[in-house]
């Protein structure tokens, strides 16, 4: 019998739409903290720069930008009370019946830049957790994304 192949997924953007979440709440955080105006083009410029993977990074990012220093831990603790509120908004985007006829097929994993607390929550509300073999979140690497350390503890644990 074959081994099933691997298909690794990431969360936002992927599987998830996080525009009504994540994005609203670094535009919510660098507003409160700057008292200007965040735009999401803004926000995606900074996306397109690379680097900005963590959301956490990116808020300081712009609040540094325009010449505020405020501590990471602040941000941070700013950001999780706005995405607490917005997380309702995020929306499933991959097509469930695919999903489980990929699951058929492959090994399913998840590599994330989310705390793994939220990823699991995630997967959890759109009934998709049971469907992945592996997750890989924040927490779980020394570096983040693009470095392929998530990518390489999946394929090791899978066997893949």
């Amino acid at each position: 019998m074959n081994e099933k192949q691997l298909l690794i997924f990431d969360i936002d953007g992927v599987l998830v739409d996080v525009s009504g979440s994540y994005r609203q709440a670094i535009k919510k955080t660098a507003e409160f903290f700057t008292k200007k105006e965040v735009s999401l083009e803004e926000i995606q410029e900074y996306k397109n720069i690379g680097g900005f993977i963590n959301d956490w990074n990116l808020t300081e990012a712009i609040i540094k930008g325009r010449g505020f220093k405020i501590g990471k831990e602040k941000i941070i603790e700013k950001f999780q009370k706005y995405y607490s509120e917005l997380k309702k908004n995020e929306k499933w985007i991959l097509d469930k019946k695919l999903l489980e006829e990929l699951q058929k097929k492959y090994k399913l994993a998840v590599f994330t830049g989310r705390p793994r607390s939220e990823a699991i929550e995630v997967l959890q509300k759109f009934n998709a957790l049971k469907c992945f073999n592996e997750i890989v979140a924040m927490e779980d690497v020394k570096k983040e994304k693009p470095s392929p350390e998530g990518l390489l503890k999946i394929t090791s644990k899978l066997n893949a």
